[in-house]
């Protein structure tokens, strides 16, 4: 099952997503990957690559989407000093803490350098060690999710690989969605997709690859969804 998110100048005016990932540029590759499974996983992810559009203010832009975004992760790694945009970012970030009183801003931990200043005493999400753990502890804050169920779920599950993320949202209850583009759900749509009642789209992807309609890069992406299908089987198995 797939659920919508319109990334246009328009749609963006409405949007409010689940989490804003701030970066250095020369972390691309991790936060990319970062980013997929996380929208893999149902998460509305605001990435600056998905989302600008040509002519548009790169600062208003993303101080717009910091503002807005329910979370502002910081991705913290061997790169984070050298960005004034994530510095820039935490900023907003911190500011936003203050006046909503709540937590916003969360540090996510890629590198192996000393931890800055700002993480002492601050609760941080750590992916150098045990990726996949870590992973699912930032989807259960993303998803507000009761701490202890979540703690639960990583006992049982043990995450090493990404099919396990499912196995785990399944345990806490949860149905596990993929966040596309709209244009793509329109595209699974004209290929045999069905609307649910929630705004959400369920497909087979076995009948959605094979359809005419679909484009190769649709295909690609159902071929890559089959896998993660069947990752999940062997390891229920």
């Amino acid at each position: 099952m797939t659920k919508p998110i319109d990334r246009s100048i328009e749609g963006r005016q409405k949007r409010k997503p689940d989490l804003f990932i701030s970066h250095s540029s020369r972390d691309k590759p991790v936060v990319r990957r970062l980013a997929e499974e996380l929208a893999w996983c149902g998460i509305d992810v605001w990435l600056d690559e998905w989302e600008l559009q040509a002519g548009e203010s790169l600062h208003d832009v993303l101080a717009q989407a910091a503002t807005k975004a329910n979370f502002l992760g910081v991705i913290v790694g061997a790169n984070f000093d050298d960005s004034p945009w994530a510095n820039d970012e935490l900023k907003i970030g911190l500011s936003r803490e203050k006046a909503e009183k709540r937590h916003v801003v969360i540090p996510i931990v890629v590198g192996r350098q000393p931890l800055p200043a700002f993480l002492q005493g601050r609760v941080y999400i750590d992916l150098r060690r045990d990726r996949y753990i870590g992973i699912a502890r930032l989807i259960g804050l993303l998803l507000k999710l009761p701490q202890q169920t979540v703690t639960d779920a990583i006992l049982e599950y043990r995450p090493k690989r990404f099919s396990d993320l499912h196995g785990i949202l399944r345990y806490c209850g949860l149905s596990p969605t993929i966040a596309l583009n709209k244009e793509v759900v329109d595209s699974i749509l004209q290929a045999g997709g069905r609307k649910t009642s929630e705004g959400c789209v369920e497909f087979f992807p076995e009948e959605i690859i094979i359809h005419p309609s679909a484009s190769p890069h649709l295909r690609k992406l159902m071929s890559r969804l089959i896998t993660v299908l069947h990752d999940e089987q062997a390891s229920a198995a």
